[in-house]
């Protein structure tokens, strides 16, 4: 074979030695983030099943972190960085807020977030909670009790000083694109927020696939997924028994709130939840991603001779309680028939439902409810945690 003279050798080594470092360079390095041909940052992003409204990519050193919509008219996505120190972030990420992972010190200011905390064994990490009335993990009431645990407040009685000298590596909020919103005032301190939105997800399981949200805090990834495969695979079950029921009861859900009744869309968790049970939604013409304000007497029209209403006012412990708020109430056939269930039945000591701070993480427990609910035959035997049938 003829060989190439020394000079020229030379000169090829060097050309396959700079190839090799730009590829080493830009290439992906075990499917983690790598610089593409155009410069820009690529990664992982992260593979979701349901959740629609956060998105995930893991760039190695670095993962980033969106919350989609954070609220319902949001014309912008929130962003935030996680790392173990921001001297890994590339300059261009640096206009984000920065959060040092894994996050030690937490504050949750909802007992749903409190409640995916607890999924991932980080209750021990919680500095601060919302309001120390809710929620009723034992943990939590333990922490408080020794004073490990603050409150910072919710809404209007947010207290900003409390939550600065907790020095969270992170608080989990939420937002509504009113002035209650708190995110600008804790940036403003340097204080790191993670926008929760799993309320605007269209599915329960959607809802639910949200603890892989704040897994990316702790790097508990796997757990977070093995936590969810369990959730869905049990849900899945339920919705294909619930399909197999001989019929299909008309449901109406809700209530009105000062004087406005609202009711779900098809694009909505409950009417998904409605129909995975095996009922019909009332509104199923409506193809709204959230709820529509209605009159009494747009809801009548439609609802009054449903089979099944559930998920009445939290107040309302028996049928004579709904017809003393409205007694126009008393015309719809599920309170003439004694069919109304609401989602009431699980209360903490001090009074507040658990309705709302369990069930988006469980919505497998909820359809078994929901499925109870309307084809009792098909779960004879399960003890309905969140609904009662008011007597």
């Amino acid at each position: 074979m003829r060989r190439l003279p020394g000079a020229a050798a030379f000169l090829v080594l060097l050309v396959l030695l700079a190839l090799g470092l730009r590829h080493f360079g830009q290439g992906p390095s075990a499917g983690r983030g790598w610089r593409g041909d155009n410069g820009q940052l690529q990664g992982d992003t992260l593979r979701l099943k349901h959740a629609r409204n956060f998105r995930l990519v893991d760039f190695g050193d670095y993962k980033v972190l969106s919350t989609l919509r954070p609220w319902k008219d949001a014309e912008r996505s929130y962003t935030m960085v996680l790392a173990a120190s921001d001297t890994l972030v590339p300059e261009e990420l640096q206009v984000h807020p920065f959060v040092r992972i894994p996050a030690r010190r937490v504050v949750a200011r909802s007992a749903a977030q409190l409640r995916a905390l607890e999924a991932l064994g980080e209750i021990p990490s919680v500095v601060g909670i919302g309001d120390l009335r809710e929620g009723s993990i034992d943990e939590v009431a333990v922490c408080v009790r020794r004073g490990l645990v603050r409150e910072v407040g919710g809404d209007a009685a947010f207290d900003e000083e409390i939550a600065y000298s907790l020095k969270p590596d992170v608080l989990f909020t939420w937002a509504t694109g009113s002035e209650t919103d708190v995110q600008d005032r804790l940036l403003d301190l340097k204080i790191p927020v993670a926008l929760e939105a799993a309320w605007m997800e269209e599915t329960p399981l959607g809802r639910a696939e949200w603890i892989r949200f704040y897994a990316a805090f702790f790097d508990k990834d796997s757990l977070a997924s093995a936590f969810f495969s369990g959730v869905e695979s049990d849900y899945l079950d339920l919705k294909t028994l619930a399909a197999g029921a001989a019929n299909r009861p008309k449901v109406m859900s809700g209530a009105p709130w000062s004087g406005v009744w609202t009711t779900p869309g098809t694009r909505t968790w409950v009417a998904h939840l409605v129909e995975d049970a095996g009922g019909t939604n009332l509104w199923r013409d409506d193809t709204a991603a959230g709820s529509t304000p209605r009159t009494f007497e747009a809801v009548y029209a439609r609802c009054a001779d449903a089979d099944v209403w559930i998920n009445g006012a939290d107040a309302w412990n028996s049928l004579d309680d709904v017809r003393k708020e409205d007694p126009r109430f008393a015309l719809f056939k599920p309170v003439r028939q004694r069919t109304l269930w609401n989602s009431n039945a699980s209360r903490t000591g001090s009074g507040v439902n658990t309705f709302w701070e369990e069930t988006p993480l469980r919505p497998d427990l909820l359809l078994a409810d929901l499925v109870h609910v309307l084809h009792p035959e098909l779960l004879l035997d399960h003890q309905p945690r969140w609904y009662r049938r008011l007597p």
